[in-house]
């Protein structure tokens, strides 16, 4: 699982695009994809899909996000990747 649009230990604010791009070994196809946040499912995609997220709704500090892309078929396999990251909602007055 890979993702694009935010990287480990980067601080975030407001609205994320996360572009995520998953292969099943053996030629299996990835059925959905669901972005975890702080253990609390958020939003679902479909392959292909960008997950949109905003950070803006969260409490400033440390969240982590577990992206799991999950297989197509009887048997659901999983894979993911974890992105810890820092909130920062400072809005300048």
């Amino acid at each position: 699982v890979s993702v694009e649009g935010v990287e480990p230990g980067q601080t975030v604010k407001g609205n994320l695009q996360l572009a995520v791009t998953a292969t099943v070994p053996g030629g299996g196809q990835v059925d959905r994809i669901e972005l975890f946040v702080d253990g609390r499912r958020n939003r679902t995609a479909k392959p292909g899909e960008r997950l949109a997220f905003d950070a803006s709704k969260l409490a400033a500090g440390r969240h982590e996000l577990r992206v799991v892309a999950i297989e197509a078929g009887p048997i659901q396999s999983q894979g993911r990747r974890i992105i810890p990251v820092n909130v920062e909602n400072h809005t300048g007055k």
